[in-house]
């Protein structure tokens, strides 16, 4: 077992690079990991990218907020996840919700991808940003054209795909939930937290409250579905 960053008590300025054992951070989780090892991360002061032995703060907070709103969280108390395409954009959720955000490592921009600002569990919306959530987990395919969130505050497994939001019904269909008056929920409740998608575009999951209950459901999404 080995550090890999922290455990220092240097914090960071925007472009900065030092040695990754003298950095000092909290409140980070769901690190994105890539093929040659390095290691991206949000947390309260910014994205940080840790490669080769180095850290580097790639954009402060005050950077985020304004491209992201001042009332944008950056980070929760929750898990969350976090990915690095092979483009090099970085995605993150923090756990709560209630936004999907996105980087661009290249260009230094910063944007919502999905959610309105605001934490509303389930919200299916005619958009990715007219969509609510307040979830724990999330899981990405290798260029995040494919998004599955579940967990916590939100038993329903949803995908964000092809520009909008859909949740998955007992039929075993993906697809956006409209409350109707007096309407059965017919959604897949059981779920507990997405935990891993696979190549073969199999998506895993506990099941029961909260991820203690003592099962793990795998779920092949036929195509076109």
């Amino acid at each position: 077992m080995s550090t890999v960053s922290g455990g220092g008590e240097r914090t960071l300025k925007k472009g900065e690079t030092i040695p990754a054992l003298q950095m000092k951070f909290g409140c980070a989780s769901r690190f994105a990991l890539t093929p040659d090892g390095a290691v991206y991360y949000a947390n309260y002061g910014g994205i940080f990218e840790v490669k080769d032995g180095q850290g580097k703060l790639l954009a402060d907070a005050t950077d985020l907020k304004k491209m992201l709103g001042e009332k944008a969280p950056l980070v929760d108390w929750h898990v969350g996840g976090s990915h690095l395409t092979p483009g090099g954009v970085f995605y993150w959720m923090p756990g709560g919700g209630p936004d999907l955000l996105r980087f661009d490592t290249r260009t230094g921009q910063a944007e919502r991808v999905a959610g309105i600002g605001r934490i509303d569990p389930g919200l299916d919306g005619p958009t990715l940003q007219q969509s609510g959530f307040h979830t724990v987990l999330v899981v990405y395919n290798s260029e995040a054209s494919v998004i599955y969130t579940c967990g916590g505050d939100e038993s329903v497994p949803r995908r964000i795909a092809g520009g909008r939001v859909t949740s998955l019904h007992r039929d075993g269909v993906f697809r956006p939930f409209v409350k109707a008056a007096g309407g059965k929920d017919q959604r897949w409740r059981e779920m507990a937290a997405v935990q891993c998608l696979d190549k073969e575009q199999r998506v895993y999951y506990y099941t029961g409250d909260y991820g203690w209950g003592g099962w793990v459901v795998r779920l092949t999404v036929a195509d076109g579905n």
